[in-house]
C-alpha cells in the first residue's frame, strides 16, 4: 500500500463545484486526510474532510 499524504485545499467561499468535489473524493478513496481551509461559508464539502479556518494559517 502507498503512503498516505495529508491533502490541504483552499477554498473561498461558496460551494465547491464538480471538480472539486471529484478531487477531495479521490484523495479521500485513496486514503489521504484532506484539509480544506476556507474563510467564509462553503456549500458541497464531502464527507471526511476536515474543514478548517484559513485565518489558522496566517497566525
Amino acid at each position: 500500500m502507498g503512503r498516505e499524504y495529508e491533502i490541504r485545499m483552499l477554498w473561498v467561499e461558496g460551494p465547491l463545484s464538480y471538480v472539486e468535489v471529484l478531487c477531495a473524493k479521490s484523495f479521500l478513496d485513496a486514503g489521504h486526510h484532506v484539509k480544506l481551509y476556507h474563510y467564509k461559508d462553503v456549500q458541497n464539502v464531502p464527507e471526511g474532510v476536515e474543514l478548517v479556518n484559513g485565518d489558522s494559517m496566517l497566525s
